[in-house]
């Protein structure tokens, strides 16, 4: 858990600024707020689930989710494009 938190902390900073940037019109708390609030509920759906999968099945189903949901975000991160509109209108000015 040590190794997997010293690679997943540094990404924290580096997902709430990309999300910033691709919200440029929006305020930076309140984009902030609702991708921690979304961050929260998605997270806590999650736990259920694999506490769910723990009790009544054998824990290597909840971690065969868990990797099957990281895989899907990978994937899904391949098509993501850098539209970093704050920056781009703070170099325009």
């Amino acid at each position: 858990m040590a190794v997997v938190g010293f690679f997943t902390l540094p990404m924290l900073p580096v997902g709430y600024a990309f999300g910033v940037e691709v919200s440029y019109p929006v305020s930076q708390a309140m984009s902030n707020g609702i991708m921690t609030f979304f961050m929260q509920i998605v997270s806590t759906i999650v736990a259920f689930i694999g506490g769910w999968l723990c009790d009544h099945y054998d824990p290597l189903w909840a971690l065969t989710f868990f990797v099957a949901q990281f895989a899907v975000g990978a994937m899904c991160s391949l098509w993501v494009k850098e539209d970093l509109r704050r920056l781009n209108n703070e170099i325009k000015s």
